[in-house]
């Protein structure tokens, strides 16, 4: 790998917002594609959001943060603080950075070992952990309601709580209404993401057509009502529920569900890449999966 130096105004790095005419040269060891990758990376993460106020390049720029190595966008932490002083990002900004790398080193690793954690993701417990416990379920199946119930607070206590499990929840929808529901949750911050899926899962008679609620508007006009629990308007859910992107990322959990596991129901728990089952799995009987998956490693 050759060492490239770089001027602020170069061709190399042209669409960047110029100094006052003052060139900064900058050595970093990254060879002349990585770089403009990483360039790619940090003005494209920079520019989503809130954060276009904070720097304003080119769209040119904005590569997807997948399209480079956990490595080279570290690197590139330290490039910004180069070669953008003048820009006094925020460290707010360096923090939002550190978080998606960390995000992506756990789905990098996570990859390796016959499964993959996105940036999306509802989680609970150890990114660290040795064990990694991805459920998929619907917010309107009663078994996935009987499991939350029933086994899930124990192996939260002695699995999840103490660092040995990260426990991954993903939604696979049965049917629209549980597509709706988890629109919902999504528009909720991510610390109250688990306590409204707990509250479709508890109050599943004011909503779930399973137990006769009339589709749609007794259904719509249920999940209004768990909104509001919750603390959003009748306003705000609606809106959630017409979030096409969501409606994209659900299908896309979905499909890539029972691509890569073959799933067909709910609940089904996929254990460090392998399906280990469906239903209502007793606490017992999940126990021994995961102390004899944690007794490998």
């Amino acid at each position: 790998m050759r060492v490239i130096s770089i001027a602020q105004d170069s061709p190399e790095i042209a669409g960047c917002e110029e100094d006052s005419g003052i060139v900064r040269k900058v050595n970093l060891p990254l060879a002349r594609r990585e770089f403009l990758k990483g360039s790619g990376l940090l003005m494209g993460t920079l520019v989503s959001g809130s954060l276009l106020a904070t720097l304003a390049p080119s769209t040119a720029w904005a590569l997807e943060l997948k399209k480079l190595s956990t490595a080279e966008g570290q690197t590139l932490m330290a490039m910004g603080r180069v070669l953008y002083p003048h820009k006094r990002l925020p460290d707010a900004v360096y923090a939002l950075l550190a978080k998606d790398l960390d995000a992506k080193a756990a789905g990098d690793a996570a990859s390796a070992k016959g499964y993959e954690l996105v940036a999306s993701d509802r989680t609970m417990g150890n990114r660290n952990a040795k064990a990694v416990l991805i459920e998929y379920a619907a917010p309107t199946c009663p078994v996935c309601a009987a499991f939350a119930a029933q086994a899930f607070p124990q192996i939260k206590a002695k699995y999840i709580d103490t660092g040995k499990v990260l426990y991954v929840f993903r939604v696979f929808p049965l049917r629209s209404d549980d597509g709706e529901a988890e629109k919902i949750a999504r528009c909720l911050p991510e610390d109250k993401y688990f306590a409204f899926i707990d509250l479709l899962f508890k109050n599943q008679p004011k909503w779930d057509v399973e137990y006769g609620v009339q589709a749609p508007e007794g259904v719509h006009e249920g999940l209004v009502l768990l909104g509001r629990i919750a603390g959003m308007s009748r306003e705000q859910v609606d809106q959630c529920m017409v979030n096409k992107a969501e409606d994209d990322r659900i299908n896309k959990v979905s499909a890539d569900g029972e691509a890569r596991y073959s799933i067909t129901g709910t609940p089904t728990f996929i254990l460090n890449g392998v399906n280990v089952g469906s239903g209502n799995i007793p606490y017992d009987t999940m126990a021994k999966l995961l102390d004899t998956e944690l007794a490998k490693q």
